[in-house]
């Protein structure tokens, strides 16, 4: 009713008043954290519409490109985290891109997990990615080569499908999890994006940085894992979900 990108139920699902005009992001978006997007260093909160708990920082140190990046410090007392809304109603399928650096720990209890989610992941005690399934109510390791390295910076890709309920992720280029159910089935269309850090009794924290939120597939992902790109692939008539079409030769040269 507003034009704020964001329907009316879900707005009221997640507290705002749907006949008010909200600043929602809106497709495509782009947070890198930098001084030229209005970023400055100190608290998160606040700034560019970002909600925080106040240790949330823009910081200099840990940085995968430009000058900045977002620091979400784990506490001894009380969980830190960071969320942003985005408007992106009539959007079907959806694309989350960013680079983090994500520390190894315990998996949240399921009961914990807050409704109106669709995709929610963690790195377990082992460095695996592990992903929630909503169907099962229970969390998942990672298929092959799901290690999540707390040291470097890892590229950190999602698909969410609100015509099926179901999300897929990718590590780098590689397609670790497909097909996932949503975290609550009846979500309808992406609305937030949120990092958070639980209680910890140790000193560490969680880095993230050039993060996208948008319609388009990210360039240089490869889902059927059979060394070729999903784009490449298109351009030349094979199939980006099919692994042994990397012996084929459509073009016949």
């Amino acid at each position: 009713s507003d034009g704020d990108g964001m329907d009316d139920g879900q707005e009221l699902a997640l507290g705002f008043n749907p006949g008010a005009g909200n600043a929602f992001a809106r497709l495509p978006w782009l947070a890198g954290f930098e001084g030229s997007e209005g970023y400055s260093i100190g608290a998160l909160n606040g700034q560019q519409d970002w909600m925080a708990t106040s240790e949330v920082t823009v910081q200099s140190e840990e940085r995968l490109a430009g000058e900045n990046a977002m620091q979400i410090p784990a506490l001894c007392d009380s969980d830190s985290r960071a969320q942003h809304y985005v408007g992106a109603q009539g959007q079907t399928v959806v694309w989350v891109e960013l680079y983090a650096k994500l520390p190894a720990g315990r998996l949240p209890d399921p009961d914990t997990i807050s409704r109106s989610n669709s995709a929610v992941v963690a790195v377990n005690g082992d460095g695996i990615l592990c992903g929630y399934d909503g169907r099962l109510g229970a969390w998942l390791p990672a298929a092959a080569n799901g290690s999540f390295s707390s040291q470097e910076w890892t590229r950190l890709t999602f698909r969410l499908d609100y015509r099926t309920r179901t999300w897929g992720a990718y590590i780098g280029a590689r397609r670790v999890f497909n097909g996932m159910p949503f975290a609550d089935a009846g979500v309808r269309a992406f609305s937030r994006l949120g990092v958070e850090m639980p209680v910890s009794g140790f000193s560490r924290s969680a880095y993230v940085d050039s993060l996208t939120v948008s319609s388009t597939e990210p360039a240089n992902l490869d889902s059927d894992g059979d060394g070729m790109f999903n784009a490449w692939e298109r351009q030349y008539g094979l199939d980006p979900e099919a692994a042994g079409d990397a012996l084929l030769d459509p073009d016949q040269d």
